[in-house]
C-alpha cells in the first residue's frame, strides 16, 4: 500500500498538478480580463456623465459647433455629439422611452464606439444628447489584462 502511494505521487499526481497550474493561471487571467472589460464600460459611462453635466451647465444660445468644441476640450475621445431638442426629431421612435421618462439613459458598446443617449435639461426644457466616444478612451484599463492572458497562454 505504501509502495503504491509512492508510485502514485510522482507518476499521476505531480503531472496532473503540473498540467492544472497553467489552466488555473489562464482561467484567472481570462476572468481578470472580463472584469476589466466591465470596468471599461463603467469608465466610459462616467466620462459621458461628466459631459452631460457640462451640457447642463453651458450658457444658453450656444451653437452646436461651440458646444462640441467645449466638450472636446474636456473629452479628447469625443467622436460625435448630437442633441435632440424635441421628440419629433429624426430618432424620436427609438428615443420615446427616454422622452417619456421610462428609461434614464441608454448605452451601447461596440469594439470601436461607445454610444450613450442621455436626457438633460437646457434652455428651460428637456433635451437628449447622443454622445459617441471612441472606445479606445478606456483601453488603458485592458492593456495589462490582455498581456496577462497572452503570458498565461504562452506559459501554459
Amino acid at each position: 500500500m505504501l509502495t503504491l502511494r509512492k508510485q502514485l505521487l510522482p507518476r499521476v499526481i505531480l503531472p496532473l498538478a503540473a498540467a492544472a497550474l497553467p489552466a488555473v493561471l489562464l482561467y484567472s487571467s481570462m476572468r481578470t480580463l472580463r472584469e476589466l472589460d466591465e470596468q471599461r464600460a463603467i469608465y466610459l459611462r462616467h466620462r459621458v456623465s461628466v459631459l452631460i453635466s457640462l451640457l447642463e451647465s453651458m450658457a444658453p444660445g450656444l451653437d452646436a459647433e461651440a458646444i462640441r468644441g467645449r466638450l472636446a476640450e474636456e473629452e479628447p475621445y469625443l467622436a460625435d455629439l448630437r442633441i435632440f431638442s424635441s421628440p419629433e426629431d429624426a430618432a424620436a421612435g427609438e428615443l420615446a422611452p427616454l422622452w417619456n421618462g421610462q428609461e434614464l439613459f441608454r448605452t451601447e458598446l461596440s469594439a470601436a464606439l461607445f454610444r450613450a443617449h442621455v436626457p438633460f435639461h437646457a434652455n428651460g426644457g428637456l433635451r437628449i444628447a447622443r454622445i459617441d466616444l471612441d472606445s479606445a478612451a478606456a483601453d488603458f484599463l485592458l492593456v495589462h489584462g490582455r498581456h496577462n492572458v497572452i503570458m498565461a497562454s504562452i506559459g501554459g
